[in-house]
């Protein structure tokens, strides 16, 4: 059963990066142009450079940030399956 740091669930009890997150983890992939659509009222960079910085998500850059995509990493992974595994839901 995976486990969830302490760092990972203080950083996921911030609902707008939870956000970010659940809208990463889904799909696995999304464009940044996507997630911002999806997102419209989320401040998107701080979250998604928290996340990063956690190793929950990756980011493969393009010449226009629009198609950046971001990308779930194998510790995001682990870290969504551990909050499935404690009961939340996304």
């Amino acid at each position: 059963m995976p486990t969830i740091s302490l760092k990972t669930s203080n950083l996921l009890s911030n609902m707008d990066t939870r956000r970010v997150f659940e809208a990463v983890v889904q799909p696995r992939t999304i464009s940044f142009r996507d997630l911002r659509r999806n997102l419209p009222n989320q401040n998107l960079t701080q979250s998604i450079q928290l996340l990063k910085d956690a190793d929950l998500i990756a980011e493969k850059s393009a010449i226009i940030d629009d198609f950046n995509t971001l990308y779930v990493t194998a510790t995001g992974l682990n870290a969504a399956l551990a909050l499935r595994s404690s009961g939340l839901k996304f």
